[in-house]
């Protein structure tokens, strides 16, 4: 079975069930191979397919964080695709197949999860969220991906009423309900990775700051390949700086003004200072709020 970006296989929407229980006939999916750049005559013999005995890795982010673009560039630097604890559809239909197959069959090299900020984990309290965060399904291993939260708040917000390409009306940047939102997300997106910090080995962790990719991929996904215990391919991190967004961004035209008011900024502000104190005792990689965009840290 074979799929390219510009005509992707219709992935059956049932098999994320144990693997055990597949088909003679279902388990022909995984011998799936999808080709990222088949229109590039120096790229397009670099393929992705789904891997074997691999160890469970989270790929662990608050929302609209740029999971899914590390996803596409995870997938091609290595040639094995990336799982996750959910099975969206629009993922499925981008060539991310390892969205539809169980996360725990050990085929896929990174599972992408958002613990408890999404689904029950967000509606539990706080003294019950840790079991939500999905630490011990993937081992307490994972590569974090923290974004500037006042971005990852709005693309969140975004997501939550446009889908993966849409956008919120301005509207809903405005009011009690956008305040309660930001209140909300802005302790969330603290916790989500503070208890990531404090509850796994510190080697366990990898910190990658969405910031620092935008800046430069090749060095940050060479991080990642080396975290992953995998070869580094050099023709394939070519074909990534030549192709380093795939086909699955969202368009960025919309720009609002500045939504945030100065409470707001004081909230998120304060869970940007807090994270970026257990990162240092942890011993990882700071927040980058120099480049934060609405960040003032004299608010």
């Amino acid at each position: 079975i074979v799929s390219y970006p510009q005509a992707p296989v219709k992935f059956p929407n049932n098999l994320k069930k144990p693997l055990e229980s597949w088909s003679k006939r279902e388990m022909l999916w995984l011998n799936i191979t999808h080709f990222p750049w088949p229109e590039d005559s120096s790229c397009q013999k670099f393929s992705v397919t789904f891997g074997r005995e691999l160890p469970r890795v989270g790929l662990a982010s608050y929302p609209s964080s740029g999971n899914t673009w590390i996803r596409y560039l995870i997938e091609c630097a290595s040639g094995m695709f990336t799982g996750s604890m959910y099975n969206d559809v629009m993922l499925r239909k981008k060539g991310f197949y390892g969205e539809g197959i169980p996360w725990e069959g050990q085929r896929v090299l990174t599972i992408k999860t958002h613990g408890h900020t999404t689904g029950e984990g967000a509606l539990v309290d706080r003294k019950n969220q840790l079991q939500y965060n999905h630490m011990q399904e993937v081992n307490h291993t994972a590569i974090l991906l923290i974004r500037n939260p006042f971005e990852a708040i709005m693309g969140h917000r975004n997501l939550d009423q446009g889908g993966h390409t849409g956008f919120a009306k301005p509207e809903q940047f405005q009011g009690h309900g956008w305040n309660q939102f930001v209140e909300i997300k802005a302790k969330a997106w603290l916790n989500f990775y503070k208890d990531w910090l404090q509850n796994a080995d510190e080697n366990r962790i990898l910190v990658i700051h969405y910031e620092h990719l935008k800046l430069n991929i090749r060095h940050t996904i060479r991080k990642i390949i080396d975290f992953l215990n995998l070869e580094e391919d050099e023709g394939r991190l070519g074909c990534i700086d030549m192709y380093p967004r795939g086909h699955f961004k969202r368009d960025h035209k919309q720009n609002y003004e500045d939504p945030f008011t100065s409470y707001q900024k004081k909230l998120i502000g304060q869970s940007i200072q807090e994270l970026d104190k257990q990162l240092a005792t942890f011993g990882k990689e700071r927040l980058p709020v120099h480049l934060y965009k609405y960040y003032d840290e004299s608010i």
